[in-house]
């Protein structure tokens, strides 16, 4: 119907407004612009740490095992990441976020042919994607809460391994 037809281009425009968001913010971050900064202190935790144990019983039981990667506790949540790195380190960074309702094992077939390139591969689950948890129960997906978890990650990743 001509009704679905208006949502999925409004839900398109949405999209394309966020992407254009997301390459700004990238472009600032790379050339360290001081307008972006967390206001907590970000801190690994562990998967025991990073959710209830009912919650955390529950995804080890959908997924059939525990979490690969690691865990950034962050401004808004914590954020399940991986981060891999090809043989030769030093190349540029390939950041994969997946969309709503999935998780970073969509590029589990990516990630090879990108190393093998020679790019380093730090993919992430959005909260309440995945393996990752926002603090609010009831997390709302604004384009500051998604800029804020990337660069809560770039900040952390990007100081320690670049």
């Amino acid at each position: 119907t001509s009704e679905m037809c208006m949502a999925a281009a409004k839900m398109l425009h949405l999209n394309l407004q966020f992407l254009l968001a997301v390459a700004s913010f990238l472009r600032a971050f790379a050339a360290d612009d001081s307008r972006f900064c967390t206001s907590t202190e970000l801190k690994e935790v562990e998967a025991v740490d990073a959710m209830a144990p009912d919650a955390l019983a529950a995804l080890m039981g959908l997924y059939g095992q525990g979490p690969a990667g690691s865990f950034l506790r962050g401004r808004h949540g914590t954020t399940h990441y991986r981060l891999q790195q090809p043989v030769q380190e030093g190349g540029k960074l390939a950041v994969c976020a997946h969309g709503i309702g999935t998780s970073m094992k969509l590029f589990d077939d990516l990630v090879q042919p990108l190393l093998d390139e020679g790019l380093s591969v730090l993919r992430y689950d959005y909260f309440g994607n995945g393996w990752s948890v926002a603090n609010d129960p009831y997390p709302k997906y604004t384009e500051e809460v998604f800029l804020n978890q990337l660069e809560d990650l770039l900040t952390y990743v990007v100081g320690r391994s670049f």
